[in-house]
């Protein structure tokens, strides 16, 4: 599996965990899916994706193939920024850190409501939360 990979296949350099954007090209436009976890090869840039980002990324294709439009929910940019961890957040909103995690990942989209409280806790405008894609 690629997630124990310690040397890449191809020239022997060195294998770390990065988060990417990722490349697609469909109908001969470019798109761009972000947060996908791959090992990637320090001297040679290959890159070794495990099969939940495999998924990830094929359920990324399908929503643009169905043109549903996509949000993307911020949050974990923002805290990041601010230097706050999920856990802290988490409690900033009574949240548990899995609630946090499924937001920032977009796996769950902010009500309104709180979308506004999370601008809040996490001293910030609304409209720095979201962005459509």
């Amino acid at each position: 599996m690629a997630s124990e990979l310690k040397k890449c296949v191809l020239c022997d350099g060195e294998i770390v965990g990065r988060i990417i954007e990722w490349k697609v090209e469909l109908d001969g436009k470019e798109y761009l899916i972000h947060d996908v976890p791959v090992m990637e090869c320090e001297k040679c840039g290959e890159k070794y994706l495990n099969p939940s980002a495999s998924r990830y990324i094929d359920q990324k294709i399908e929503q643009i193939k169905n043109g549903e439009p996509e949000m993307e929910v911020r949050v974990r940019e923002m805290r990041k920024a601010k230097n706050i961890t999920q856990e802290e957040l988490g409690k900033r909103m009574g949240f548990s850190i899995a609630r946090v995690s499924e937001i920032e990942r977009s796996k769950k989209i902010p009500s309104i409501l709180l979308a506004l409280k999370l601008a809040k806790a996490l001293d910030c405008d609304v409209n720095d939360l979201y962005r459509l894609k």
